[in-house]
């Protein structure tokens, strides 16, 4: 998925129903009440992953388990890598009038780039576009929104940048040879 404006949402997994008549489609079902339901909920500018999709698919925790305690799990890590950039665990999603919420998030960079450089400049540019969108924000209720996705997203690049020097990565290695 690339994502070129910040968007606000939740993925969720389930059997749904889809009525086709004419021009329109009408979808119902459990996954798309809890998907409603979330995104209602959160109080940033992201995309997080509904407890259903985890529940259905539980190497996501795996993949987003990625600091290397003994040197037989590098396998591990080289299986999930090309997913790593995009998946993330976040322990404080901001929810509306309640505590911030723990689930796995969505990291808003451009699938289109290969090298560990380029990703990092894909953060760059959605930070960039985030502060914008803060600067030109209507309240001080919706700054705050912006605030609180821009913390996440220092935090997974902060993260994202240790984890792989303390692994012996440049920043100008190619994610590709990983894969």
């Amino acid at each position: 998925m690339e994502l070129s404006s910040p968007i606000c949402g939740t993925i969720s997994h389930g059997k749904y129903n889809q009525a086709d008549e004419k021009n329109t489609t009408m979808i119902t079902g459990r996954p798309l009440l809890e998907a409603i339901e979330f995104e209602k909920k959160q109080n940033w500018v992201g995309v997080m992953i509904a407890p259903s999709v985890i529940k259905a698919h539980r190497t996501l925790l795996e993949i987003t388990n990625w600091v290397i305690h003994d040197p037989r799990e590098l396998d591990k890590i080289l299986k999930y890598a090309k997913y790593m950039c995009f998946i993330h665990s976040c322990n404080k999603i901001p929810f509306n009038n309640s505590p911030s919420y723990e689930s796995l998030v969505i990291v808003p960079i451009n699938s289109k780039h290969e090298q560990i450089r380029s990703i990092s400049s894909s953060f760059s540019e959605y930070i960039n576009e985030l502060k914008y969108l803060r600067a030109t924000a209507p309240s001080p209720y919706t700054q705050q929104k912006y605030d609180d996705s821009l913390d996440f997203l220092y935090d997974v690049s902060g993260d994202w940048m240790v984890t792989l020097r303390m692994e012996g990565f440049s920043p100008i290695h190619d994610i590709s040879m990983w894969v």
